[in-house]
């Protein structure tokens, strides 16, 4: 039956309206179009006639557990469980595999012109989650802003690092060194990149261009992604992915035995074996992270002996058991898997009636006092620890502190000994070197984690140098001499354990962990 004239032009005039105002809100408020649009989207496939009503249901799931909320998403962190979630939304110009080799990401090709100067192109049609287009001044703002924010982690790492735009090109910029820098791309993929207008913001939503845009969070309980529809790569297996926080162990098995969750990090490693029985598959990969003491050299432990002492009183081995043998007993300051690594430093010897000669050196009737700083959560660890060093001849007070008091401590010099955890990200000791042991230096950004105020002109030097050497046999050389240095002559501190990381995953998924330790969504399937 055809429709009256009047009731024509009534509906010709609402759809030209709906037509109108609906490409208003894609050219001026893209946001809101894309949440229109999918509120549209799920309407239509819930209830138009003749679509399955359970449609919905049909969208891929997935459920991480992690243990701790770290109550941000900040792109600048190398906190393992910030930098996890960051990974969902954020890219950087180059990306690692599992195995950390370099692999395109934003920027599709590169190449050194000189010493100094790099070449880059980037990848074209990308979007942004809010549909704006990525160019080469986000690239530019997103360098600067993690090599001069106060609470970047990479301040130090990008020192010298300038972005040099090519004029009237929208794809093509070149990144210019101090000096020539062979870990250039490595550094490069720490840096993921932001919209421009966030460059001098401390705090702003999470928009990147990653194959996910952050959907929701819940204090302290979780945070929630979905796939991004107009990612330029492929689109990931699982549509909507939840990242679930379980700071308790029990919980945190719980939950991968309730099927709460698919994949489960940091298994408790009594619950191995269960959690195999009951059909749940086990990956053990090492943390790059090896945990030590490091010393305040200003204070009680000006003297490397006393260093020495320390290093002699413990039991590196108890570790292991602490760990139900997933941890594994180290005498330098990177894994073994990592470059930097020198094998001719022999092991530690466990030897207290040593330690306590050399103690009596310094004090022969009374306890020498000392503080000591661990952060919350390491008390297991720090009473063994103190137990030792009061059986070598210390007195040592113990406190256990948030990790912002415990930075704190660092600034102000405030304990004698710090337990201090430091994970290879870039799979070599060049950032270990550059944050940890160089000597604090605020104008070029080097030794911000130098907690104990450790100082060697000589050292310094081969950190400098190192890091512009490009033949891989010399660097290494570099690195193994400063290895040598800090860990037998100047006893910079006591390398205790690597930790090993446990993953359970249930049947449901294929998950192979990285060896830098964090998940990526979109490489699950």
């Amino acid at each position: 039956m055809e429709l009256p004239p009047f009731l024509k032009k009534i509906l010709l005039t609402i759809v030209y309206s709906l037509a109108m105002g609906m490409l208003g809100m894609y050219l001026f408020f893209p946001n809101q179009f894309a949440t229109v649009r999918d509120s549209l989207k799920g309407s239509f496939f819930s209830y138009a006639p003749g679509v399955n009503q359970d449609t919905k249901d049909t969208i891929k799931k997935l459920t991480i557990g992690l243990v701790q909320d770290p109550g941000n998403i900040e792109p600048t962190s190398l906190d393992s469980s910030v930098r996890t979630l960051a990974l969902q939304v954020y890219e950087p110009l180059v990306r690692t595999d599992r195995f950390l080799a370099i692999q395109p990401s934003l920027a599709r090709s590169w190449g050194r012109i000189s010493p100094n100067v790099w070449s880059f192109q980037l990848r074209e049609n990308v979007l942004f989650h809010n549909n704006k287009s990525l160019t080469v001044e986000d690239v530019a703002a997103s360098i600067r802003r993690a090599s001069t924010y106060g609470s970047s982690d990479l301040v130090g790492l990008l020192s010298g690092i300038d972005v040099v735009l090519t004029p009237a090109n929208t794809t093509a910029f070149e990144i210019h060194t101090k000096d020539p820098d062979p870990l250039l791309l490595q550094k490069l993929s720490t840096v993921l990149i932001i919209p421009r207008e966030n460059e001098m913001k401390s705090v702003f939503a999470p928009v990147g261009t990653g194959p996910y845009r952050f959907a929701g969070a819940k204090k302290g309980e979780s945070y929630s992604f979905s796939a991004f529809d107009g990612y330029w790569g492929s689109a990931p297996t699982y549509h909507d992915v939840t990242f679930a926080f379980y700071p308790d162990k029990e919980a945190r098995v719980r939950a991968i035995q309730s099927g709460d969750v698919d994949i489960l990090s940091n298994v408790p490693p009594e619950n191995v074996s269960p959690l195999q029985s009951a059909g749940m598959r086990i990956d053990v990969l090492p943390s790059l992270e090896v945990n030590f003491l490091t010393f305040n050299v200003h204070g009680a432990f000006k003297s490397t002996a006393l260093r020495e002492a320390v290093s002699s009183a413990i039991d590196r081995s108890v570790f292991e058991k602490f760990a139900s043998g997933y941890a594994t007993t180290v005498h330098q300051f990177v894994s073994s898997g990592v470059f930097g690594y020198n094998p001719t430093i022999p092991s530690g010897k466990y030897d207290l009636v040593h330690a306590q000669s050399i103690v009596k050196q310094f004090s022969e009737f009374d306890l020498i006092p000392i503080k000591l700083s661990f952060v919350q959560g390491l008390e297991t660890a720090g009473a063994y620890i103190s137990q030792q060093l009061r059986a070598a001849g210390f007195d040592p007070q113990v406190t256990y502190v948030s990790w912002d008091d415990f930075r704190a401590n660092i600034l102000n010099n405030s304990s004698d000994i710090y337990f201090f955890g430091w994970k290879s990200d870039l799979g070599n000791a060049s950032d270990f070197y550059l944050n940890a042991v160089h000597s604090s230096d605020s104008v070029l950004g080097l030794g911000q984690y130098n907690a104990g105020q450790y100082t060697n002109g000589k050292v310094d030097r081969l950190i400098q140098e190192s890091a512009h050497i490009f033949d891989d046999a010399k660097r290494l050389s570099m690195y193994q001499d400063i290895m040598k240095i800090i860990t037998k002559d100047d006893v910079y501190g006591v390398p205790l354990f690597e930790s090993q990381v446990l993953y359970a995953s249930n049947e449901k998924v294929v998950f192979h962990p990285r060896i830098d330790g964090y998940i990526v969504a979109s490489d699950i399937h």
